[in-house]
């Protein structure tokens, strides 16, 4: 069953780390925190002033901070999103003050970080501030996937031989250009992505490796999504599950087991309790079997649904 409880985290976004750390920001801007290895995790906190900040940790020496600024022309209320395919390459996605999608990485480590590169330019869709998230199967593989200003859903897929590719997967006016969009794969051969469309309902697009060319697209729920945040977990290679917020405040999910193979949703029952509709939301899986949300509340706390 789901237990609630409300935390004294101060701060409207904040991002997790896999061992359920919430991180508060005063302020409120966009945070990744990502994991490279089990010994090592970097979160990028920012934008303010245009810039984004590094703090890593390691297990031997704790928290440190980069004296380097990882991005100098991010957007104000950018999100950002982090992978890592392995234990030397990390990579941040950003909008930029020009508009465009922007990444920094570093393939050796951290030692060196190529900055402010353009990853998306206007031939292949302005996208929104909030609406794009990236991900990685494996060392040979990075996708990114961005909704754009007119609504229409593009993605990237990246592999050695051929680096990074483009196309679009739905037309203009799929997305609300207010989603976030949460992307996960439950395994190497799965890959969802998360959106809420027009009609303030919340939509997934699904990959099998069995049909490498076919996108599928379709509606989880009836529950009315206020546009803005998600969030998306997998306790597991047989779990999914979506969270948002509903115009009032409260905390929806959808959630589909491989036993079952169809999406169920309903409100977080008993809860009591309301988040800012369309604000940030996020969740973790610490182990199998246990999930942790976080979403902020209008007397700004940050709240904490558990499930075990």
């Amino acid at each position: 069953m789901f237990h609630l409880s409300a935390s004294l985290l101060l701060g409207g976004y904040f991002s997790l780390a896999a061992n359920g750390l919430a991180l508060p920001e005063i302020e409120p801007r966009g945070d990744e925190l990502h994991a490279r290895s089990s010994w090592n995790f970097m979160t990028w906190t920012g934008p303010t002033g245009q810039t984004v900040k590094l703090r890593f940790w390691t297990s031997g020496g704790g928290w440190g901070n980069s004296g380097v600024d990882k991005v100098i022309q991010a957007a104000p209320g950018t999100h950002i999103e982090g992978i890592s395919r392995e234990a030397s390459h990390m990579e941040i996605f950003y909008v930029g003050t020009n508009g465009n999608l922007m990444h920094s990485y570093t393939t050796n480590s951290s030692s060196n970080w190529v900055i402010n590169q353009v990853f998306v330019d206007g031939a292949h869709g302005k996208p929104t501030n909030k609406g794009f998230g990236a991900l990685t199967r494996n060392d040979q593989s990075a996708e990114v996937w961005w909704i754009t200003t007119d609504g229409a859903i593009n993605y990237a897929p990246w592999d050695p031989l051929n680096s990074w590719e483009y196309g679009n997967l739905r037309a203009a006016g799929t997305a609300h250009t207010s989603s976030g969009m949460p992307v996960l794969a439950r395994s190497n051969v799965r890959k969802n992505i998360f959106y809420i469309g027009n009609d303030n309902k919340v939509y997934q697009g699904y990959w099998k490796s069995e049909q490498p060319t076919i996108w599928t697209f379709e509606k989880l729920s009836d529950l009315t999504a206020a546009p803005g945040s998600m969030t998306a977990v997998s306790m597991n290679s047989q779990h999914m599950e979506v969270f948002w917020t509903a115009p009032d405040g409260s905390v929806n999910h959808a959630y589909w087991y491989e036993s079952t193979g169809k999406w169920t949703s309903s409100s977080l029952a008993g809860s009591g309790i309301r988040c800012v509709p369309g604000s940030s939301i996020i969740s973790t899986s610490r182990k199998d079997g246990c999930m942790d949300i976080f979403c902020a509340t209008s007397d700004g706390y940050t709240q904490q649904f558990s499930y075990s």
